[in-house]
């Protein structure tokens, strides 16, 4: 996660977002513990997903 916060800072980019299945806990658990705060919830293509953002200012 750190190399892809490095990567995107370096190309400029304002945030990281990624998304995970809302039955995957351990990815929310990671996600939220390295400062991805969730922004919404939704179903896609039948996937109940979790949305995250960080803000790498």
């Amino acid at each position: 996660m750190a190399y892809a916060e490095d990567q995107a800072r370096t190309a400029g980019l304002p945030a990281l977002t990624l998304f995970t299945n809302e039955k995957m806990h351990e990815n929310i658990a990671i996600y939220t513990k390295a400062g991805f705060l969730e922004t919404r919830r939704m179903t896609d293509n039948g996937f109940n997903r979790v949305y995250f953002r960080k803000d790498l200012g």
